[in-house]
């Protein structure tokens, strides 16, 4: 998913001025058809970004879930990979970042879910 939407940001971002917004979404299903759904407004006057995940899958019965900050940490390897400068590994980077993850989804699970340990498989 992260690499579709990189490749959609390259390929938009030559199509618009630099005062334009651009707003990307994209789904991605798990291995037992679970989904991530990210919609990314961009504001270019202000230099912020939203997150949303709104309609990403609830928590599962397993340990797929993920805690909140694997999915900041998965924004910030994006992020990376669309800038043409170094972005340091830490969360000041996401201070003009808004990120929305639905309580009780599996990217934000209630705290009697098992949930992974690292984020290999959400990134």
């Amino acid at each position: 998913m992260l690499k579709s939407v990189a490749a959609r940001v390259s390929s938009q971002s030559a199509k618009f001025e630099e005062n334009d917004n651009i707003t990307l979404e994209e789904e991605d299903s798990m291995d037992d058809g679970f989904n991530i759904h990210l919609k990314l407004n961009t504001d270019s006057n202000k230099g912020e970004a939203f997150f949303d995940f709104s309609r990403t899958s609830p928590e599962v019965y397993g340990n797929w879930n993920a805690p909140e900050t694997v999915t900041a940490a998965a924004i910030i390897y994006c992020l990376r990979c669309l800038v043409d400068f170094d972005i340091p590994l830490e969360h000041g980077c996401l201070g003009s970042a808004v990120i929305h993850v639905p309580k009780g989804s599996f990217l934000s699970p209630s705290d009697k879910t098992a949930f992974v340990g690292g984020n290999s498989h959400i990134s």
